[in-house]
């Protein structure tokens, strides 16, 4: 069953979905990363392939493979079924397919309003849940 972390007061959505997709990497996991914002996910993906020759972080954009570990999304589709990285303001449908989803929720009100009502439908199916504080995450 999915396991959900709520990651709620987040005011720089492109530097912890980076953290999370460094972590990931680091244990050997893949990761989908949803966006409806094009350009913060155009901007994560200079972040990502512009760190030093040691530490970039090879990935596609709307597309993926089955050499390709990480995979930035703004057109609704789904690869792989690792970890779901949430950075839009909705409920993600197939979400259960993957073993962790990260809710990522900002700081403007109706997005925590949105986030609330996710809560409530993933806890009314049972899924196990977790929310924190962005300043409380360590990945």
């Amino acid at each position: 069953m999915t396991n959900i972390q709520f990651i709620f007061n987040v005011a720089d959505k492109q530097g912890l979905i980076f953290e999370i997709i460094a972590s990931s990497v680091k244990k050997n996991r893949s990761s989908l990363t949803l966006f409806d914002d094009k350009a913060l996910m155009v901007s994560l993906s200079d972040m990502l392939w512009h760190n030093d020759v040691f530490s970039f972080l090879p990935h596609q954009t709307n597309k993926s493979s089955s050499i390709n570990r990480i995979c930035l999304s703004d057109n609704g589709i789904k690869y792989m079924d690792d970890i779901l990285i949430n950075a839009t303001n909705e409920k993600i449908e197939g979400f259960s397919r993957y073993l962790k989803l990260y809710e990522l929720i900002g700081l403007d009100e109706l997005e925590k309003a949105n986030a609330r009502e996710r809560f409530t439908f993933y806890k009314d199916c049972g899924y196990k849940l977790s929310a924190t504080d962005h300043s409380q995450v360590i990945l």
